[in-house]
């Protein structure tokens, strides 16, 4: 199995006898929802899945355009 984090893209990939789990991105996603995403592995089925969840990220995305910018705000409302 290999977790991979940073990416803001969430999957789940069999290759061979490998997991490749990507969990996401609690912020600044990049795949088209702008819910929090995770990963939950089962180490005795040997699964894992993708879980999203609906967060109010109202201050967050306020905060991020008096920081950072107001892309980065963007990309929090649309997931992009």
């Amino acid at each position: 199995m290999i977790i991979s984090g940073q990416t803001h893209i969430p999957y789940i990939k069999k290759i061979q006898n490998t997991i490749l789990i990507t969990p996401g991105s609690v912020g600044q996603p990049r795949n088209g929802d702008n819910r929090t995403c995770f990963a939950i592995y089962n180490e005795k089925t040997h699964t894992a899945e993708i879980i999203h969840l609906e967060y109010d990220f109202s201050e967050i995305v306020k905060e991020t355009r008096e920081e950072l910018s107001e892309y980065r705000a963007y990309r929090l409302i649309k997931g992009k």
